[in-house]
């Protein structure tokens, strides 16, 4: 079997370049964002305001939405729900206004996620990959398997299972296997787990992500003796190896 790296590993870029619109009206905060996703693969088009943003959405079609919600010419709220009347784009809120009472409007309207201000651009970067990933994921919809555990994975429903009895994780637990899940037999960093399902501020705690590793594989039933599906990686990270073909390359670390 081939090892495959995330593209931000092997440094190819993305098969094909996602489009990012970015809608701000502070000009250091669009050129921050236009840098930072250009850099993760990602094409970005920017706007200003609420109306521009519309245009271009129609123009453009974007594959990911990334909005301030305070516009000169109207709420981000409600820019949201008029692109959701057109599409049910992947969206996120990136805003100062980060009371939880925002958040929740900002979700409940169907933003996917929610950061605040000011922001990490690698966590911004790893959170946009994340998302895409999970929008292309809902396209097939099958429980994923683990050959020898008896273990189904499913990501619409977010129900991990053994032998038919549910498993339960914690959310990290969770953001782990289903960032693996979604990205079956393919190596995935130490830094973009982490980042992706702490936050930046993690992306250097190897041993944290180590700890969440070895409960997971507790959980699923993997034999104290191997790593089972999760295969651990040197010096890389992990990889989820759903059919067995990855061989003998895992420990338990």
């Amino acid at each position: 079997m081939v090892l495959r790296l995330r593209s931000s590993q092997a440094g190819t870029g993305l098969l094909e370049e996602p489009v990012v619109l970015a809608v701000d009206d502070d000009p250091p905060v669009r050129r921050l964002i236009q840098r930072s996703l250009r850099e993760e693969g990602f094409r970005v088009v920017t706007a200003s305001n609420g109306a521009e943003a519309l245009r271009i959405f129609g123009e453009v079609r974007p594959d990911i939405v990334v909005l301030d919600l305070l516009l000169p010419d109207t709420d981000g709220f409600e820019l949201l729900r008029q692109m959701r009347e057109w599409d049910p784009i992947p969206a996120i809120i990136l805003s100062q206004r980060s009371r939880r009472a925002d958040v929740r409007v900002g979700l409940d309207l169907g933003a996917d996620d929610y950061i605040g201000k000011p922001f990490d651009p690698e966590e911004l970067g790893a959170r946009a990959r994340a998302l895409l990933r999970r929008a292309g994921g809902r396209a097939t919809s099958a429980p994923i398997r683990l050959r020898g555990l008896g273990v189904e994975v499913d990501i619409d429903h977010r129900v991990v299972t053994r032998k038919g009895k549910p498993i339960w994780l914690t959310r990290h637990e969770w953001g782990v296997l289903r960032e693996m899940a979604l990205n079956p037999n393919t190596v995935l960093g130490h830094a973009e787990l982490l980042t992706t399902v702490w936050g930046a501020d993690y992306r250097d705690d190897v041993r944290t992500l180590r700890t969440t590793i070895g409960k997971l594989r507790r959980k699923l039933g993997v034999p104290r003796s191997t790593g089972g599906p999760i295969k651990t990686i040197p010096r890389l990270g992990y990889l989820l190896d759903v059919d067995g073909s990855a061989g003998r390359t895992s420990r338990w670390s």
